[in-house]
């Protein structure tokens, strides 16, 4: 009575198939930076494409709210183009409901 060994199973994330079909996003905090007599807090907005792994767009921001994650989207898209889907950060500015208002 032989221990047959399970089938292996594959277990890896899914993964787009070509370039430019999903970007993933993100925002994290940053270092703090001297600006005029304050510090400040940083914010780095990035997006990945989910394929090639190449960033379309990476900034910092002194703010993490949705104006700047829609400027770095922006950015990204001027010099890559649209992907066919994304994914971004579930960071309170980007919670359901913060794309209709």
């Amino acid at each position: 009575m032989g221990n047959k060994a399970a089938p292996a199973i594959d277990r890896r994330k899914f993964e787009a198939e070509l370039p430019n079909d999903i970007w993933q996003s993100d925002a994290m905090h940053g270092p703090m930076l001297q600006v005029g007599d304050k510090r400040r807090k940083s914010y780095l907005f990035a997006f990945i494409d989910d394929m090639s792994r190449l960033v379309p767009h990476a900034e910092f921001f002194l703010s993490e709210g949705l104006a700047t994650y829609l400027e770095a989207l922006r950015q990204a898209l001027l010099k890559r183009g649209c992907p066919e889907s994304s994914t971004w950060t579930t960071a309170p500015p980007f919670a359901p409901g913060t794309w209709r208002r």
